[in-house]
């Protein structure tokens, strides 16, 4: 069996100095939380397919649904922006992906760590959260914005969080705003339901408590795809928002404007 997804790699390449310290048992249990061996099983039996086809055998290898409802049919929308709350990671890019395939060709802006999956790299455009976003990125990103394909964004840039009693968004980065305008494209509030375990939400409560600023939880992700099985989500689409309609020397008011207007749908 090939080992695409590597625990060490990952963490080698984000640059945690505590792991190779740590004693072999300690690290054999990080990659069980991490489902490093159910990863890859999963890849090498399903490492022909590609794009919509690999993201629709994931689907049924989880047993996953979702319902959707729109306020206009995907099909009359052209070169739009799909801004999103991001309530359990990976699952919302992939129902996304899924659910904008199917009438228009799209790509969705996401972390780099998910560089391990070769199958869905021609619907990914992979950008270093936690550094500076590098030529080969920043060419990828205005090919894209340039081309007729939907754009998929998560603003916040990271997953849902426990604030105040309740699982929300952090605060969006209102460069997509900006984006909207430049390249002339209407913005489409999206509102996925759902949420985590209780051990992500412990893991990131005690992260910020500690003052940590490594997203450790960010690792926790792949499990809790495994966790989602038999799962129905619900997707909801809101009107659009034309980029002519968009201030942009208010980007942080209107990122939070159109946050409220997503949080409603």
């Amino acid at each position: 069996m090939n080992k695409i997804f590597s625990v060490e790699k990952i963490i080698a390449e984000n640059k945690i100095g505590f792991y190779p310290s740590l004693p072999r048992p300690l690290k054999s249990l990080i990659k069980s939380i991490l489902y490093e061996n159910q990863v890859n099983v999963l890849l090498n039996n399903f490492q022909d397919e590609k794009d919509l086809a690999f993201i629709n055998k994931l689907f049924n290898y989880f047993n996953l649904s979702f319902s959707t409802q729109f306020n206009i049919p995907l099909e009359k929308l052209k070169r739009c922006i799909f801004v999103c709350n991001h309530p359990t990671g990976i699952l919302d890019g992939l129902i996304l992906l899924k659910i904008l395939n199917q009438a228009h060709p799209s790509q969705m802006i996401t972390n780099d760590i998910l560089d391990f999956v070769p199958n869905i790299k021609n619907l990914i455009l992979p950008v270093d959260w936690l550094g500076a976003i590098n030529k080969y990125q920043t060419r990828n990103l205005l090919n894209a914005f340039q081309s007729d394909r939907h754009i998929i964004i998560f603003p916040a840039g990271e997953v849902s969080k426990l604030r105040n009693f309740a699982i929300q968004d952090m605060e969006w980065n209102p460069s997509f705003i900006k984006k909207a305008v430049q390249f002339k494209r209407d913005i489409i509030p999206v509102r996925i339901s759902g949420r985590n375990s209780i051990l992500f939400y412990t893991v990131s409560t005690l992260r910020r408590l500690f003052k940590m600023d490594f997203n450790i939880e960010m690792f926790l992700l792949i499990r809790e795809v495994f966790n989602k099985r038999n799962n129905s989500i619900k997707v909801k689409f809101g009107s659009p928002i034309s980029y002519k309609t968009l201030n942009r020397k208010k980007l942080n008011s209107e990122a939070n404007r159109i946050k409220d207007i997503t949080n409603l749908i």
